[in-house]
């Protein structure tokens, strides 16, 4: 029986140990253009950022970003949320 209570304790503790879904751990979002775009005052044409982030076209004409893959337009002096 005590052979028992202590491979049935073991079993609990190391399964805690791989249960992974606590360890979630933000990854960066990647942002490109090949016109610029500010974030935060910043200006760039690739980078990457931690969601939430408001990405903003300073240019006087519409562009196109690419945030993680997926194309948007961002019409002149608008903005885009990305959260």
């Amino acid at each position: 029986m005590k052979r028992l209570s202590i491979i049935f304790l073991l079993f609990i503790f190391l399964s805690c140990e791989f249960d992974t879904h606590y360890l979630y751990e933000p990854q960066p979002i990647n942002i490109a253009s090949k016109d610029i775009f500010s974030i935060n005052g910043i200006v760039y044409n690739s980078t990457s950022k931690y969601i939430p982030f408001t990405i903003y076209n300073p240019n006087k004409y519409e562009i196109t970003v690419n945030v993680d893959g997926t194309d948007y337009i961002i019409l002149f002096y608008d903005s885009l949320l990305i959260e």
